[in-house]
């Protein structure tokens, strides 16, 4: 998941340098309100933890994914040089990059950019 912000000026999505899993742990480093700087036209601007939103990033299914081919290979192996042909290592394996891939994309990013915090005054 990477977060990012959109420039008024140029009207660009620029990411965050560092990402957050929640937008408490955004608010908790940066502070509610943070000045930011656009890296395509350079402008800097005051926003709030609820001007950035969260989208997916393919790292985490990746992994998941890579995981499920591995374990599909092995398990396929691994079972061929026991004499038995089967179909259990496409499951488990099929099963993992599906959970992985499933769960990142919705959990996450839903619930960052669900919650909002509430603003207050300056």
């Amino acid at each position: 998941m990477k977060q990012y912000a959109k420039c008024p000026s140029c009207k660009a999505e620029f990411n965050l340098k560092k990402t957050y899993l929640t937008r408490p742990d955004l608010v908790a480093d940066l502070g509610e309100y943070f000045n930011l700087e656009c890296t395509e036209c350079g402008s800097k601007k005051e926003y709030h933890a609820n001007d950035v939103k969260a989208k997916d990033s393919f790292s985490g299914n990746l992994l998941g994914t890579l995981v499920g081919i591995v374990i599909i290979i092995l398990t396929t192996l691994f079972l061929w040089n026991q004499g038995v042909i089967s179909n259990i290592g496409f499951i488990v394996g099929g099963g993992i990059i599906a959970a992985s891939n499933l769960s990142t994309f919705t959990s996450n990013t839903n619930a960052f950019n669900k919650y909002r915090i509430p603003r207050k005054v300056k």
